[in-house]
């Protein structure tokens, strides 16, 4: 299940802002998350392990990937095999009449 929150369209510089909550099965164990993004970038992006104490770990790094239109998001220790998760992250894009984003 994933929640897209469009928080900001600024018509004027042809921009939006939002949101995105995407809850996640990990299957196996990894540091990265990888998801599809085409003219998006990524601002912030905080994971929540369900049934752990610990705050949301932020991403240490972004990486985006353009041949593979991609961004993959690198975390400070491994995610167990079997957890699951909230990804949350904030994002800004370019509208336009590419049909991509």
């Amino acid at each position: 299940m994933y929640t897209v929150d469009y928080d900001v369209i600024d018509l004027d510089r042809f921009r939006f802002e939002g949101t995105e909550r995407v809850e996640v099965d990990i299957v196996e164990a990894t540091s990265t998350i990888t998801c599809h993004a085409v003219e998006l970038w990524v601002h912030s992006v905080t994971l929540s392990v369900h049934g752990q104490d610990a705050a949301p770990v932020e991403a240490d790094e972004i990486r985006y990937i353009a041949k593979d239109e991609s961004v993959t998001f690198v975390f400070p220790s491994t995610i167990p095999a079997g957890s699951k998760a909230t990804l949350s992250l904030s994002f800004h894009g370019i509208l336009n009449d590419k049909l991509k984003g």
